[in-house]
């Protein structure tokens, strides 16, 4: 029996995903990384987590394209993994229709994190100063602390 899953699509090719994005002339881009971040979070939250960050950084690229910092972020606190994506863009850049496909990026990826219990929010930065991604991803270890074991208790 072979294990369908690939090898990417899951945190440990984050830094991979960063990377590529950067570029040799892109913007100044940032992982970090909690420590606490456990290796062995089941494959389904680490692959959310990923298409998380690999759409915020499309949705950088397509709509902010002025964005000159770019950071990424991962924090644990037992129970939830959090995804950050924050950009300093003004969010005005306009692609071609043909290039920004069908729309459907930031719906696919709230059903994606939903399905697993979590939330997604996006919208301007605190500060004005950019837009933030931040998906919150209860782990299978939470979802244990709750009877039934469907979710962390709230």
């Amino acid at each position: 029996m072979t294990d369908d899953r690939s090898p990417r699509g899951d945190l440990a090719a984050l830094p991979e995903l960063v990377e590529g994005f950067r570029g040799p002339v892109g913007p100044k881009t940032a992982l970090r990384h909690d420590p606490s971040v456990p290796d062995d979070l089941p494959h389904e939250v680490q692959a959310a987590a990923y298409r998380v960050v690999q759409e915020a950084l499309t949705n950088v690229r397509r709509h902010a394209a002025d964005a000159t910092e770019v950071t990424v972020g991962l924090s644990y606190d037992g129970r939830v993994l959090e995804v950050t994506v924050r950009d300093d863009g003004r969010g005005v850049t306009r692609l071609p229709k043909a290039a920004r496909g069908g729309g459907f990026g930031l719906v696919g990826l709230t059903e994606r994190v939903t399905a697993l219990g979590g939330k997604l929010r996006t919208g301007p930065r605190s500060d004005r100063q950019g837009w933030e991604v931040i998906a919150t991803l209860p782990t299978e270890r939470g979802r244990r602390d709750r009877p039934g074991g469907l979710g962390p208790t709230p």
